[in-house]
């Protein structure tokens, strides 16, 4: 299978990418401006790279961005903005939650 990004390159879409797991810790950068600004990176020189950010809610909520697309759940990318703006209220209460059970607190 060839993929044709938007640049007119290809590249064999059975070898693997390479993953850039991004660990936020700042939940307000979570916004449709963070992902377009990943997405100009890939597409500037990177077409080859994912970004992976985990939530650490559920599989369903892992955001998998790449030049031209962003994964998540069927349900989130029907209304990717209202998704992000959940996560951003969602997460640090899970976060402290998940602190406070552990003892880190």
């Amino acid at each position: 299978m060839t993929i044709r990004p938007e640049n007119g390159t290809s590249y064999d879409g059975t070898a693997a990418l390479n993953t850039l797991w991004v660990a936020v810790r700042d939940f307000e950068i979570l916004t449709l401006e963070f992902i377009a600004f990943v997405q100009d990176w890939q597409k500037e020189a990177h077409d080859r790279w994912r970004v992976i950010i985990p939530t650490y809610m559920t599989d369903n909520e892992m955001i998998v961005i790449y030049p031209n697309d962003t994964k998540i759940n069927e349900i989130a990318e029907k209304d990717l903005n209202l998704f992000l703006a959940e996560l951003r209220t969602k997460l640090p209460n899970a976060y402290a939650s998940a602190r406070r059970e552990l003892g880190m607190v």
